[in-house]
């Protein structure tokens, strides 16, 4: 007898058939997604390198206010920085007060011992000490005797004992800063005007006798 042969339904072997061609299907879908994939965006970038242990960090700057001011407007920045250089050491000018009040003590104590023992004479300032004349004669004949006759001249007579200190001490050098007609004039002479004619005197004696 012949082998008996099962027979299925025919819509078994198409059902089979038609998973089969769905798979293969899905699958070429999807690997021709993946290829337009890859030509449109292009290799996924890979990710940055992790920085070196080695290299060291870059310092942050912090800008001082000011300096923030001066860098957005264009502006020099100007450093803060303390000075660290050699340590300056105070001077007192010449021109200051304390300066001024030494070189006047040391003036008016200079005439006051070179006047010393004369007759009409008490120097005590720069003012009115020097009121009548007497006293530029004093210190003109302590050192130059022979042109001033102190024991002659009279404290009353102001313009002739000015008239006579004044043409002496151009004589040998001394300028002559001061008016006779303003001295007469005057009370109280200006103490800053007698003091600076005196300090030629000063000048003139003292290298003079150094000499």
């Amino acid at each position: 007898p012949s082998p008996r042969l099962s027979r299925r339904p025919a819509s078994l072997y198409v059902g089979s058939v038609s998973e089969m061609n769905i798979d293969k299907r899905d699958k070429r879908l999807s690997s021709l997604i993946t290829i337009l994939q890859e030509k449109s965006l292009g290799p996924s970038p890979s990710p940055p390198p992790l920085p070196s242990e080695n290299k060291s960090p870059v310092p942050t700057v912090r800008l001082t206010h000011s300096e923030n001011f001066q860098k957005q407007n264009n502006s020099p920045v100007i450093s803060h920085k303390m000075y660290d250089g050699p340590k300056l050491q105070r001077t007192v000018s010449l021109s200051s007060p304390i300066n001024r009040r030494s070189k006047k003590s040391k003036l008016l104590r200079w005439c006051q011992i070179m006047t010393d023992g004369y007759d009409n004479i008490s120097i005590t300032n720069f003012s009115d000490s020097f009121s009548n004349g007497l006293a530029f004669c004093a210190l003109l004949h302590h050192f130059v005797p022979e042109k001033i006759p102190y024991s002659t001249l009279d404290p009353l007579n102001q313009r002739a004992n000015f008239k006579l200190a004044f043409e002496v001490a151009e004589s040998i050098g001394i300028p002559a800063l001061l008016d006779i007609d303003d001295m007469v004039s005057l009370d109280v002479p200006d103490w800053m005007s007698v003091m600076t004619y005196v300090s030629y005197f000063y000048n003139c004696f003292t290298n003079v006798s150094q000499s």
